[in-house]
């Protein structure tokens, strides 16, 4: 597989999307309290609405979001 230099986690992934694709990032979410992977809502809540459910700020939502990608910048698709 060719590397896909594009691959990118957005706030406007739903969290399952997120854990299907990039397990990898689970460790991450569960630092800043998201622990949503087995929640039924995990279907169709974008990352952004788990993080702002859970009383986030953007700021943190963006700092989770830098460290979950630094994590997948090597993956390949």
């Amino acid at each position: 597989m060719a590397k896909n230099a594009a691959v990118k986690i957005t706030k406007d992934m739903t969290v399952q999307e997120i854990v299907e694709r990039f397990p990898m990032t689970m460790p991450v979410m569960m630092k800043y309290g998201i622990h949503c992977f087995g929640c039924s809502a995990s279907t169709w809540e974008t990352l952004e609405m788990g993080v702002k459910g859970h009383g986030m700020t953007d700021a943190q939502l963006e700092e989770m979001l830098k460290e979950m990608n630094a994590c997948v910048k090597d993956y390949e698709e």
